[in-house]
């Protein structure tokens, strides 16, 4: 492998609208994929935030790529357009002497998943293969451990997916 060289990724004719495609090129993951205009995108294959496989993410409409973990979201140069944890309102004014700020309005789940929601989240998305070694006995325990070592807004961002999930199906 020859560092600091141009590498053909392939033809253009084969990386198609609205798909990511994810890729090793000269011993590095890589994601392509045509945004909305059909202008060409390659990034790392990995988040800059947990390093998960962006390839396993999705396209959204606006031709970002949001990361299938936490749901970052990134733009076609690489840059972070979008964390759901903060996202909402964050209006502020500033008075004689105060400044003030409304609390932030994250999205609210029409309703909450069960602990058998969560476990089917980490098993089919995130921890698939370990779980896959674990007892039946023991994955709500492991779910509940994953759960709470994940940040909380992270929970936030599972919960919806879940609750998305659930409205698709």
């Amino acid at each position: 492998m020859i560092k600091n060289a141009w590498y053909a990724l392939g033809l253009s004719a084969e990386l198609e609208g609205g798909k990511l495609e994810g890729m090793t090129v000269a011993g590095r993951p890589m994601v392509a994929w045509r945004d909305v205009d059909g202008g060409v995108h390659v990034l790392d294959g990995r988040c800059a935030h947990k390093r998960f496989p962006l390839a396993k993410g999705r396209l959204l409409e606006d031709g970002n790529l949001e990361c299938g973990y936490h749901g970052f979201r990134f733009d076609g140069c690489g840059r972070c357009v979008g964390i759901p944890a903060l996202e909402g309102t964050q209006a502020r004014l500033e008075r004689p002497g105060f400044v003030d700020v409304e609390a932030w309005t994250n999205p609210e789940p029409t309703s909450f998943p069960t602990d058998a929601d969560l476990v089917d989240f980490l098993e089919t998305v995130c921890l698939r293969q370990h779980v896959a070694t674990l007892a039946p006995g023991e994955r709500h325990a492991f779910a509940e451990r994953a759960a709470a070592a994940m940040e909380v807004p992270v929970i936030d961002y599972v919960r919806l997916n879940i609750v998305a999930r659930r409205a698709a199906a």
